[in-house]
């Protein structure tokens, strides 16, 4: 039997984990108070990144963009390289989107779906060709 460091219960000693700094080899704390402790830990160090990231955006992406040309050669091949391992699931993930675009009727979608020139494309013209391609595709539907 041992005590828990943190919920001060009298507990088996299988409820703890080992350790084998430790005197005893076990924890201090049983694995259900570590379990919570390490997710409180965890969601803090979460939120404090948020934050930091947050305050630092502009500095964090001018050094990224800093960093690109420095590097220019280095990042090519880092691209290529992973295009080449994950060719497969890149084309799989844009199949999937586009398929996403089409059945949502996203306005990127139907800005593809127009015959008009980019300056002329505006959100009413954008809503017909949605109900448009809506209506035959109900249609198509019935007519199945």
């Amino acid at each position: 039997m041992k005590v828990c460091s943190k919920c001060k219960v009298d507990k088996d000693e299988s409820e703890f984990a080992k350790e084998s700094v430790a005197k005893d080899g076990l924890q201090s704390r049983c694995k259900k108070c570590q379990k919570e402790h390490k997710q409180l830990t965890r969601y803090r160090s979460n939120e404090l990144a948020k934050i930091r990231v947050a305050k630092n955006s502009e500095k964090y992406a001018k050094q990224c963009k800093d960093y690109r040309k420095r590097n220019l050669e280095k990042e090519k091949q880092r691209v290529k390289n992973y295009y080449y391992t994950n060719h497969k699931e890149m084309i799989n993930r844009a199949r999937r989107n586009n398929r996403k675009n089409i059945d949502n009727l996203t306005d990127c979608y139907i800005k593809g779906q127009l015959d008009v020139q980019k300056h002329q494309i505006t959100t009413e013209l954008i809503e017909w060709k949605r109900v448009t391609i809506q209506i035959k595709r109900l249609i198509k539907e019935k007519n199945k």
